[in-house]
């Protein structure tokens, strides 16, 4: 028995862990600080990680921030845990390889009472889901920037919800040539057709779209393998909808796997 559930992706635990305990039939490990898990994924979507946790003597069995780090330095999350409960975190998606992470503590804490060990936090479990599809195939190195509501799922369809400005980033725009979107007009434009122009940084406008109702659009993109960063805007739109504070103009809708 472990804290790991192996499959696809595979969680291994590395460096940094006490050896696993069973004690009224649960199993978990006890960490003092900077215990390694590695993450190897084999497809290219994101993925949450949700751990198991509880603070332990170390930390007199206080809340604590718990924060997670990719390799040594790079923050990837930080983790509030006030008792036994599950805290969970995104990795975004990318090409398939081994995420190395790392479960960090800012503070040292102290041995415990009858044991030589700093047991500052256990870990029951270790579980990695498929997160939902973005709504731009990021394994062709596309990005969001600004201007996206985060993920939502409803009726079985995930999409983002954008204001009057949201920002696409495409790493080698040479290599994609266009990016298809799967948009429909939100209660910002009165859930009725609007234009919808795309600008580079630069300030030169791409295409200008007529979107009339739930449908496909393509945007070609500049014929260079230098980061474009594109710009789409809505003409006129910024309606208020019933019952959210949130500028809802359009949405766009992950692909369909």
């Amino acid at each position: 028995m472990d804290i790991l559930r192996l499959g696809d992706p595979i969680v291994l635990v590395g460096s940094g862990w006490f050896e696993p305990e069973t004690f009224k039939g649960d199993t978990f490990r006890w960490v003092s600080n900077d215990a390694g898990f590695n993450v190897a994924r084999l497809r290219s979507n994101g993925l949450i990680v949700k751990l198991l946790a509880e603070p332990g003597p170390g930390l007199d069995l206080k809340p604590f921030e718990l924060k997670v780090l990719d390799g040594a330095s790079k923050l990837v999350a930080v983790l509030k845990v006030a008792g036994r409960q599950i805290v969970s975190f995104d990795l975004p998606g990318g090409k398939p390889g081994v995420d190395c992470l790392t479960l960090h503590l800012d503070e040292s804490g102290k041995p415990s009472h009858g044991d030589s060990r700093i047991l500052n936090f256990r870990i029951f479990k270790i579980e990695v889901e498929p997160a939902p599809s973005e709504i731009v195939p990021t394994s062709l190195g596309l990005r969001l920037g600004s201007g996206w509501y985060p993920l939502e799922t409803f009726n079985g369809t995930t999409f983002r919800w954008a204001g009057n400005e949201s920002i696409v980033e495409v790493e080698d725009p040479q290599k994609v040539g266009s990016i298809r979107l799967d948009i429909e007009p939100g209660p910002g434009v009165g859930s009725g057709p609007f234009k919808l122009s795309v600008i580079e940084a630069s300030g030169v406008q791409l295409v200008e779209v007529d979107v009339r109702k739930r449908q496909q659009i393509s945007i070609p993109l500049p014929k260079t393998n230098a980061l474009a960063r594109l710009r789409l805007q809505v003409k006129g739109g910024g309606l208020s909808a019933p019952g959210d504070t949130r500028i809802l103009n359009f949405r766009v809708f992950s692909p369909v796997d």
